[in-house]
Parts: structure tokens; C-alpha cells; sequence
């Protein structure tokens, strides 16, 4: 009988000889969890202002997810139960941080990546804004088969005085695609205006003579026209550089101004907003 009882111990030892082992890992991965939840979440909080309409949800899905973990990890420390979900949860916690961070990511990179262009043009005019009907109407839903030297900046949302997020999209196309654009320009009441160069109209500019366009380039210290302006020059890469001389440009004016610039010499489209 006494043997008996010996073996039963011994075989009950058996059944759990890696609840040791697991409560050393258990140790290590909390404090390698900790550490990221120290070094993660208030870096998420701050920015959820790059996009608060879809970056709010992701922070309060992280949180949950990581007090969940917190309370399955105590709980198994203290009744020796839950280690299944402990485990689950570290790889949810893993999980919700990778999916927050790729929202972020897709915003402010890829800016010459064709493929994320629908999703960076989401996450711009629904993210960033929850209600930018006209940002949604003025960016082309799809880029024409045509599209070449491609660019496409998306700013984020910040606590900055006068700031504004922005977004710059830039290539070139053939002829019928700045001509479909100019006619959703003008389905969108906007009216074209005529470039100003050195202060001469575009047309005007062309009429004049060598001598006096040397001129007005001496008395402007250069080459000065009113489109594109310079926070949208500063976006254009090197292949994008053109006269500008016959563009034409559909302009808002006010606190934020956007706009289109088609030059027909060039092919080159410029949305700004």
C-alpha cells in the first residue's frame, strides 16, 4: 500500500514538472511586457492626433487589450489558473500594437508608392479629418493608367499653432486626364485662373520680348510666379520642374488655400490641399 501511494506521488509530481519552468518565462515575459507598455503606450497616446478618427479607436482597443493581459497574468500568479489565456493575450497585445502603428506608418510614408495611394488617400480624408467632404472631392479617387513620376504627401494631425495638415499629390499624365480633371474642377464650381509671372499675366508674359522679360527678371530678382506657391515647389521632385507657362490653375483662397495646377506642356497634375 505504501508503495502504492509512493508511485501515485510520484506520477502527480509528474503531471505538472514544467509549471516551474513556465512561471520563470512567465517572470521574464512580464517584465519584457512591461517594458513595452512603458515605452509604447504613452508614445500611442500622443499620437493619436495624427489621425484622431481612426487612431482614438486603435489607442482604446490597445488599452483594453492590455489590462486584460494585466489581469489574466495577475490572476495566474495568484491561482496558478489561466495560463492559456495569458498566453492568447500576449499575442493580441502584439497583435493591436503592430495593427496601430500601420495606419501611422502608411500616412506619413510611401509617398512614391503607386499601391497605397487609395489607402493613404483614406486614411487622409477619414483619419485625419472626420469630415472632409471636400479633401474627399477634390483628391481623384483612383490615379489614371497613365500615372508616371508619382508623389503623394500626407500630413498628420499635431497641437501646433497655424498648423494645417496638408497633402501634395504630384505626377505626370497624358492630355485626356487633365482634361477630365479640369472638367471636375469646374463640376466643382471652381473657376481657372491665369498664372501670374513677375507680375505679367501668363499670356502676357509669353508676348513679351527678350528684353523685356530680362527686365522684369532684374527688377523681380528672378523668375517669381504666384503658382505654384513654395510650400507646393518645395514637394516637386526634380522631374517635375517646368516652365509653368501654360498651366491652368483652379485656386482657393483662405486660411488653408488648395488648388490644381494641370500644365498642358508638361502633363504634369498637382493637387494641393
Amino acid at each position: 500500500m505504501a508503495d502504492k501511494k509512493f508511485f501515485q506521488g510520484n506520477q502527480a509530481e509528474s503531471v505538472q514538472p514544467d509549471k516551474p519552468v513556465f512561471d520563470k518565462i512567465n517572470h521574464i515575459w512580464k517584465s519584457v511586457f512591461s517594458a513595452i507598455a512603458f515605452l509604447t503606450l504613452p508614445f500611442c497616446f500622443f499620437s493619436t492626433m495624427l489621425m484622431p478618427s481612426i487612431n482614438t479607436a486603435l489607442f482604446f482597443v490597445l488599452v483594453i487589450t492590455w489590462l486584460i493581459l494585466h489581469f489574466f497574468t495577475d490572476f495566474y500568479e495568484k491561482k496558478g489558473k489561466g495560463r492559456k489565456a495569458v498566453r492568447i493575450f500576449r499575442i493580441l497585445v502584439l497583435v493591436c500594437t503592430v495593427v496601430y502603428f500601420i495606419p501611422n506608418v502608411l500616412l506619413t510614408g510611401f509617398t512614391q508608392t503607386e499601391i497605397f495611394y487609395p489607402v493613404k488617400r483614406y486614411l487622409y480624408t477619414h483619419g485625419v479629418y472626420s469630415t472632409a467632404e471636400f479633401y474627399d472631392k477634390i483628391l481623384p479617387e483612383q490615379l489614371p493608367n497613365s500615372c508616371a513620376d508619382y508623389k503623394f504627401v500626407t500630413q498628420g494631425s499635431m497641437i501646433a499653432q497655424d498648423y494645417h495638415p496638408s497633402s501634395y499629390l504630384i505626377f505626370h499624365a497624358d492630355e485626356s486626364v487633365l482634361r477630365s480633371y479640369a472638367q471636375k474642377m469646374e463640376n466643382l464650381n471652381l473657376e481657372p485662373l491665369e498664372n501670374i509671372i513677375n507680375g505679367y499675366g501668363a499670356e502676357e508674359w509669353q508676348s513679351l520680348d527678350s528684353y523685356e522679360q530680362e527686365y522684369a527678371i532684374k527688377q523681380y530678382g528672378g523668375i517669381q510666379m504666384k503658382f505654384p506657391p513654395h510650400y507646393v515647389s518645395s514637394q516637386l521632385l526634380p522631374v517635375h520642374q517646368t516652365d509653368f507657362l501654360n498651366s491652368v490653375i483652379y485656386y482657393i483662397s483662405g486660411n488653408y488655400d488648395k488648388g490644381c495646377i494641370l500644365d498642358y506642356d508638361s502633363g504634369l497634375v498637382i493637387f494641393w490641399t
